[in-house]
């Protein structure tokens, strides 16, 4: 599933998605999975509900996906509450490794204070992401999130340069997912930009030509082919 929708394969990480469904019971992992293929697809009544089903099962929680659907939505006040829940329960788990769960509602948030002209707290904000986007490269020099961070950074900042810069340092350390680009809040503000569109124009054909290489290989045909019942 993950592989297929790496490369934007999304016919193909659905089918698989319903194999490891039928296989198995139900957990954490196929849930992201569904709520990535949804996201992918633009899908935002199977993204509601994948949110309500794990509201329901995990009472008194606040999923991150809630706040960035709000985002997304335009719902800027119901996405800043849900948000600052999220950042409440993340600062209780010092434990967890800066990543895309941690570092994300953070991102989503100075999105909202940068589209409502809130310089002085998108400001604060900024500085937070940017000591996260050191700490990760400073461990990672080629860490493909380090990069996209970095991106994501920049782009809030208005740099557009260092912001292709930045992505594309992503994408030759690693990063495939031109569909997370493409929703991602973060990079709304260029989506027009003909340098931007160029760039995920070009991911998109690095994708599709890495795709017929998978399909080239014997495993390939196999994981392309309809899973077994």
């Amino acid at each position: 599933v993950t592989a297929f929708l790496t490369l934007g394969d999304l016919p193909s990480a659905r089918r698989w998605l319903e194999e490891a469904r039928k296989r198995g019971p139900r957990t954490l992992w196929t849930q992201l999975a569904a709520y990535d293929l949804a996201l992918a697809e633009g899908d935002e009544a199977t993204q509601r509900s994948l949110i309500e089903q794990y509201l329901q099962e995990n009472p008194g929680s606040t999923p991150a996906g809630l706040g960035a659907m709000q985002l997304r939505q335009g719902q800027l006040d119901a996405a800043e509450t849900t948000l600052r829940d999220v950042l409440s329960g993340l600062g209780d788990r010092p434990e967890l490794p800066l990543s895309g769960i941690t570092m994300g509602p953070v991102i989503n948030l100075a999105v909202i204070h940068e589209r409502r002209g809130e310089r002085d707290e998108l400001v604060i904000l900024l500085r937070r992401l940017k000591a996260m986007r050191d700490v990760v490269l400073e461990n990672n020099p080629r860490s493909a999130t380090g990069s996209y961070l970095a991106a994501q950074v920049a782009s809030l900042e208005g740099d557009r340069e260092r912001m292709l810069d930045d992505l594309r340092a992503a994408i030759r350390n690693g990063f495939r997912e031109d569909w997370r680009i493409v929703v991602d809040p973060a990079f709304e503000r260029w989506r027009d930009d003909r340098l931007f569109q160029a760039l995920v124009s070009e991911l998109r054909r690095q994708n599709a030509g890495l795709r017929a290489e998978l399909m080239q290989s014997d495993d390939g045909r196999a994981l392309a082919a309809a899973p077994p019942g």
